[in-house]
């Protein structure tokens, strides 16, 4: 259950984000009249937004639980579907900060996934977890896209688009609150690695090497006093 849960909410990030970088010219220029210069010019500052995504969300990964961040990261989208509903020609500022967001939390899902994957379960055949999951990450976009043309073709314009991304959103919220959940023997591991085994290892690595320090001092003095 928790892993269908997150490859759902995998699958709707990438939906959303790897759509929203295929179509950032086509939707600039028709829904907002965005020239091509200008259209050139956004893409730097989606970049800076698509990279800010993972060290951001890798670090709020590490001090709330995925199940959290994963809800955040959704809640994001579904705010930036809706200025995107509401759109108007005269807005490039509302494109600008929508299009920043789906880019941002693109980037961030490559942070997220496989930190939730191993929160959620564990060490023990991580690759073979991941790896699996991140089949998400070409469904996701290989369908958004598809989704963005075949909606485009039947109505003329790639608003009716964001009203998909918008409800995706709101169903990737609730899945996330209902099904994102570590089992009991992860959530412990994962309690103890953190609050136990992380805060004493610098301690151990000190003690240890003054007992070095001092160990191999006296084993020169007793090979000198032998000779």
């Amino acid at each position: 259950q928790t892993f269908y849960g997150l490859m759902f909410c995998y699958t709707v990030g990438t939906f959303v984000g790897l759509t929203a970088i295929a179509t950032t010219a086509q939707v600039g220029s028709e829904l907002v009249n965005l020239e091509a210069e200008e259209l050139a010019l956004t893409v730097p500052l989606f970049a800076v937004f698509n990279g800010l995504g993972r060290p951001l969300f890798g670090w709020l990964n590490d001090r709330l639980r995925p199940k959290f961040t994963i809800i955040i990261l959704n809640s994001l989208i579904l705010i930036a579907s809706i200025l995107m509903i509401h759109i108007s020609p005269n807005e490039p500022g509302q494109f600008l900060v929508a299009f920043s967001i789906f880019w941002f939390c693109l980037g961030s899902w490559l942070a997220v996934a496989p930190a939730a994957t191993l929160s959620f379960f564990g060490l023990p055949n991580y690759p073979n977890n991941y790896g699996l999951l991140f089949l998400a990450f070409g469904g996701g976009g290989l369908s958004g896209i598809f989704t963005a043309i075949a909606l485009r073709g039947i109505t003329g314009s790639f608003a009716p688009f964001f009203y998909v991304t918008a409800t995706l959103a709101i169903a990737a919220i609730l899945v996330a609150y209902l099904t994102l959940n570590a089992p009991r023997k992860t959530r412990l591991a994962n309690w103890l690695f953190r609050y136990l085994i992380s805060p004493i290892t610098p301690l151990l690595m000190t003690l240890v090497e003054g007992w070095l320090a001092v160990a191999k001092p006296k084993e020169i003095r007793e090979k000198g006093d032998g000779n």
